[in-house]
């Protein structure tokens, strides 16, 4: 159950129901507080699907977290970021597209990374996008976070409804 507590920390970016009941645009939703770092292994077969997910639906993500929709919030990227040899996923939120490029907030507290803090802007590509999620507060669903859902298999199975129940997290799309 502890390493559950972690998923789900994950999987929330810190929300609860509550704020996942905010009315407030993808575009202006105030950042999470930071989330708890949770490591991602890229060489797990589990993970590597997770990616594949993300990556392409990345476009859909997109379109959805710029719609100004009121009801989609908490629109977030886990994003690749590396310092030599190390590197580390972090969610970045919120974020802005400029063309092919990205730019958005760290919402975590670096564990492995030395020249990257929580609440730095940091500019990064689409191909350093490995996962997306977003809240749709009208029917309170958390959508996309491929790697939390990817992690939560590897639980008992016990605990993955607690996982979707608290937070609304839909690990079929």
């Amino acid at each position: 159950m502890r390493r559950l507590n972690s998923l789900l920390w994950a999987a929330a970016l810190g929300l609860t129901m509550t704020s996942v009941g905010a009315q407030t645009s993808a575009a202006s939703a105030p950042a999470a507080k930071p989330a708890r770092i949770v490591d991602i292994d890229d060489a797990d077969p589990l993970m590597k699907q997770a990616f594949i997910r993300a990556r392409a639906s990345l476009n859909g993500f997109l379109k959805t977290a710029e719609s100004g929709n009121p009801a989609i919030t908490n629109a977030a990227l886990r994003v690749v970021i590396r310092e030599g040899d190390v590197q580390e996923y972090l969610w970045i939120l919120p974020f802005k597209r400029t063309g092919n490029n990205f730019s958005g907030t760290v919402n975590a507290v670096p564990r492995f990374l030395k020249k990257v803090t929580v609440a730095q802007t940091v500019t990064f590509t689409r191909a350093d996008i490995a996962d997306w999620m977003y809240v749709d507060t009208s029917k309170k669903v958390m959508y996309g976070n491929f790697t939390t859902c990817a992690m939560a298999l590897k639980e008992s199975p016990g605990d993955i409804p607690e996982l979707k129940k608290r937070f609304g997290l839909d690990c079929r799309r």
